[in-house]
């Protein structure tokens, strides 16, 4: 998901389609548009073209996210996390250990 004002920065190309994701562990239910960025790059690493939701992340979204530490106008997701990046609790950012396999 990313901020619409992010969003608008980097330029993306809307789908049409509306979704709402509920956000456990942070606070509430958004709504945003699915739209498609041409280049995403994870920590330094091309991810390559993508859909994301567009939308715009409220005060109370933003709070929650800084107290984490983390940025305030993009969340990543588990799609993310399968192309090859995990979690490091530790140093609070996400680390490229290669694809996951099962």
């Amino acid at each position: 998901m990313i901020d619409e004002s992010l969003a608008d920065h980097i330029g993306v190309e809307p789908v049409g389609s509306t979704l709402s994701v509920r956000l456990r562990g942070i606070c509430c239910e958004v709504e945003g548009g699915l739209v498609n960025v041409k280049y995403l790059e994870l920590e330094g690493r091309a991810v390559g073209s993508t859909s994301v939701i567009r939308l715009e992340l409220s005060d109370e979204v933003k709070e929650a996210l800084g107290r984490t530490g983390a940025r305030d106008d993009i969340i990543i997701g588990v799609r993310d996390l399968a192309i090859g990046f995990m979690v490091n609790v530790k140093e609070r950012k996400l680390e490229y250990i290669g694809p996951l396999a099962i």
